[in-house]
């Protein structure tokens, strides 16, 4: 198998077709300039969860430090994808994205099952260090775990469809293959391994999403009928509202959903720009939602001027 070298944008990651022309290339730009600023912002993120005393003995942040991990980890991999230098080092690259992206999915869902029972069940944690240790153990052996039985999965079921290839043409015939990049080829049996996941992982954030969205919306019903009749503050509840659906937007990979369309080709290039755009750039949106817009996070910043 030969090896060649060329760019590709974030939506191949979900079988788009591969773009080319004027759009091939502002999804190639989108796609570098998203993944280079997310990354960066996913750092700072991890480093701020990871050293304030404020946010890393909360549950929550604790979820979301592994989050990050899952998602910098994978969006760093993309880059090599494209760089196949033989196949079993494309294979290994395609493995760890794999693992990583599925590690993301997963760590999404202890996010959104840890916001059910924070918005709709209204539980009371026990927020003791012992208490919260054995908790994000237990989700961490499930997040972390998981995944690679379904990386293991495809390897033992379609080693070869792990990477995607195409056939080297000299002179009109066949004379062998080269490889595309380091991911599940959309033509192999690999693929499901990646897709089924997602789509169960998607399904299911899709879910406690709209029911979060509603017990917020009902939340503010019930406010907004106690006697409030304050243009400001029913503006201020409004806010807090919309601010609580965006934090669980940003975290359970509603953008992610684009992927569907993409996945079985409905809305052509279009659907591959938002898509990029929305996925690209998801660590700048959970920076600026879950570090910039909460006092801890400001406050961390201003302690090191």
């Amino acid at each position: 198998t030969c090896c060649c070298n060329h760019l590709t944008s974030f939506a191949v990651l979900v079988g788009g077709d591969e773009v080319t022309g004027e759009d091939g290339v502002a999804l190639l730009w989108i796609t570098w300039i998203g993944l280079s600023l997310s990354i960066a912002c996913l750092v700072l993120t991890a480093v701020v969860l990871a050293t304030s005393p404020a946010l890393k003995s909360k549950l929550h942040n604790l979820i979301l430090l592994n989050l990050v991990v899952a998602l910098g980890v994978a969006q760093l991999l993309f880059f090599f994808i494209t760089e196949p230098k033989s196949t079993s080092s494309c294979t290994v690259v395609s493995g760890l994205l794999l693992y990583f992206l599925l590690a993301f999915f997963f760590w999404m869902n202890v996010e959104a099952n840890n916001l059910y029972v924070t918005f709709v069940r209204h539980d009371v944690w026990d927020n003791s260090p012992g208490t919260i240790a054995c908790k994000i153990r237990r989700y961490m052996l499930c997040a972390w775990g998981l995944p690679l039985l379904f990386v293991v999965g495809g390897a033992m079921t379609d080693l070869d469809g792990l990477i995607t290839t195409a056939d080297a043409m000299v002179g009109g015939a066949v004379v062998g293959s080269t490889i595309s990049y380091c991911w599940v080829d959309k033509d192999g049996t690999a693929k499901w391994f990646f897709f089924v996941p997602m789509l169960v992982s998607l399904t299911f954030n899709c879910v406690i999403t709209v029911i979060v969205f509603r017990q917020v919306q009902h939340q503010l019903a019930i406010r907004l009928q106690r006697g409030i009749h304050r243009l400001s503050t029913r503006a201020s509840e409004a806010a807090q509202g919309i601010r609580i659906m965006i934090k669980v937007a940003s975290v359970t990979g509603i953008g992610w959903l684009v992927a569907v369309l993409v996945l079985f080709g409905v809305g052509g290039t279009a659907m591959q720009y938002l898509f990029t755009v929305l996925n690209a750039f998801q660590g700048c949106f959970i920076f600026v939602v879950h570090v910039v817009q909460k006092e801890d996070g400001r406050a961390f910043f201003a302690s090191l001027r």
